[in-house]
């Protein structure tokens, strides 16, 4: 709609760094959870790698959505689904065994010890 030859828009938000990143975390946490009971439900090692595939893009576009910061969604995300999954952050070496993974973890634990 246009009015004097203008377009009407909406009243833009007020988007500061700190509710950007509240926001998205928000965002990413909640995706994380609904991550987590899917997860909980699946035993095909394919379809757990589909679904840790798509968690990046289930974060980020609603957080994009809602015009939160879809970066810091993802982020948390991945934080908060790893966290869930371990008891605790991933290990400064960025490797973690999961069950779909365990035959090549004790390979690479050997292999990394010579």
């Amino acid at each position: 709609m246009a009015t004097g030859g203008h377009a009407v828009r909406p009243p833009r938000r007020p988007s500061s760094p700190a509710l950007l990143a509240g926001e998205g975390t928000l965002v990413g946490c909640a995706v994380a959870g609904l991550v987590a009971l899917i997860r909980r439900r699946t035993k095909d090692p394919v379809l757990e790698t589909v679904i840790v595939l798509l968690t990046p893009y289930a974060a980020y576009i609603p957080a994009e959505a809602v015009h939160a910061s879809g970066v810091t969604s993802v982020v948390v995300a991945g934080c908060c689904w790893e966290a869930g999954r371990t008891g605790s952050p991933t290990p400064a070496s960025g490797f973690s065994c999961t069950r779909s993974t365990a035959p090549s973890c004790s390979s690479w634990r050997a292999s990394s010890s010579v």
